[in-house]
């Protein structure tokens, strides 16, 4: 029995030691050298080969997780901020003489004329404003 410290043996005798001080390991027995080299699975009855090599990934897995990700971030930030421009568009349009309208700045008012893309908004008897059309946020309706 060969020990390389008092708390770990290794090795094997050929014979069964019985009593105080047997070898833990005195149940397995010395390869052969034929068998030497060779993996053997506990259990498993017989040497066993090595498993094959893992698959490499697809160099389509990279292009799909973008394309995932570019449609999340379409359907989640790019279309509902097209949507709202859309209807803003279509706002400022609208926009003619008389409409009450919510500026960007919170003024509330009438359109008294509307030149190009500049607005008079009169926001009281005798106080008028000049705005840029583009900044009409909401178009009062009339509720009576």
């Amino acid at each position: 029995m060969s020990t390389i410290a008092p708390f770990l043996y290794l090795g094997v005798s050929d014979s069964p030691n019985t009593g105080q001080g047997a070898d833990p390991l005195s149940g397995f027995q010395n390869p052969s050298a034929g068998e030497q080299g060779i993996p053997v699975t506990p259990g498993a009855g017989g040497p066993t080969t090595a498993p094959p090599p893992p698959k490499k990934p697809s160099t389509m897995t990279p292009l799909l997780l973008l394309v995932v990700i570019f449609a999340i971030f379409y359907f989640v930030g790019i279309r509902p901020q097209q949507k709202q421009a859309k209807k803003h568009r279509e706002l400022v349009k609208s926009l003619g003489v008389g409409d009450e309208v919510i500026t960007s700045a919170g003024i509330l008012g009438r359109i008294t004329k509307i030149d190009g893309e500049i607005m008079t908004v009169e926001v009281d008897k005798n106080t008028r404003i000049r705005i840029l059309k583009s900044h009409a946020n909401t178009k009062q309706v009339e509720s009576e």
